[in-house]
């Protein structure tokens, strides 16, 4: 990958036989697309799509722009439905087999029908959301200064949990009530289901935590550092080692479901794929 801007989101669909697929956005008004193997290019002038997630088949690929339009995509890259403008910068997108949810920067989440319909919108202190994610039939969001657990079905806030320094990233346990969140500097705390924090895990970086991952089995967590990925197992506190190839700093990463592959996105406008 080399787009002509910085690239700000990467997800990554794999289902088996060699097949998958792999999407990416950039400053740069565009949307790449690696689909079994063939690379495509959108052109997206009216849609600045800066966060990005696959539905849970890897059929559609949602976006959300800075121009506040949340975009539907197939797999070919051709646009299916376009849904209404939040307001604001839409910095980050959810989902799951029951629905998913969106944040704004405005400090906006709102929980969706895979339809597209709005079902809900959650209450933050309306800081810049930087963390969402999905799991155990919660939401759980995160800005700078505060990490949200809602429960999924009401609506009800079941904590708001104060956070020693700014958060940047935030990831659900797949299968635990527990997440893990990063922040600026590059500690990694763990919190439980009531938004307990319970353990931290250090890399002693002078570089902010931009995105983080479980392993499928949840053994392990991929932490984004300066020039590649630190990789933790986590109950030990034990740091394992460095996946270092990038120039620049790593911006975003994916696990792929089997857990045997690892992509990242750079600021020095490459992607990589790391076997486990």
């Amino acid at each position: 990958m080399h787009p002509n801007r910085r690239p700000t989101g990467l997800r990554l669909f794999p289902h088996g036989h060699g097949e998958g697929a792999l999407a990416a956005t950039g400053r740069d008004d565009r949307l790449y697309l690696w689909i079994d193997g063939q690379a495509r290019v959108i052109e997206t002038p009216e849609h600045q799509a800066r966060s990005l997630c696959w539905s849970p088949n890897g059929q559609t690929l949602f976006t959300g722009g800075v121009e506040g339009k949340i975009c539907l995509w197939s797999r070919s890259g051709q646009l299916l439905r376009v849904l209404p403008s939040q307001g604001a910068w839409v910095s980050a997108i959810a989902i799951d087999q029951s629905g998913f949810v969106s944040a704004t920067r405005a400090g906006t989440v709102q929980r969706w029908s895979l339809g597209g319909r709005c079902l809900q919108t959650l209450q933050t202190e309306g800081l810049p959301i930087n963390g969402l994610t999905l799991g155990n039939d919660r939401i759980l969001a995160s800005d700078a200064q505060t990490l949200y657990i809602w429960d999924r079905t009401t609506g009800h806030r079941l904590s708001q949990s104060p956070a020693q320094e700014p958060l940047n990233a935030l990831a659900h346990h797949p299968t635990q009530p527990l997440c893990v969140t990063g922040d600026r500097a590059s500690k990694l705390t763990l919190w439980d289901a009531k938004g307990k924090n319970f353990d931290y895990l250090y890399n002693w970086s002078d570089r902010p935590t931009q995105a983080l991952a479980w392993s499928p089995d949840g053994e392990v967590i991929f932490q984004t550092c300066a020039s590649g990925v630190n990789v933790w197992y986590w109950r030990r506190a034990w740091f394992v080692h460095i996946l270092v190839g990038h120039r620049w700093a790593v911006t975003d990463l994916a696990v792929s479901r089997d857990g045997q592959t690892i992509a990242t996105l750079s600021e020095d406008k490459t992607i990589k794929l790391w076997s486990r």
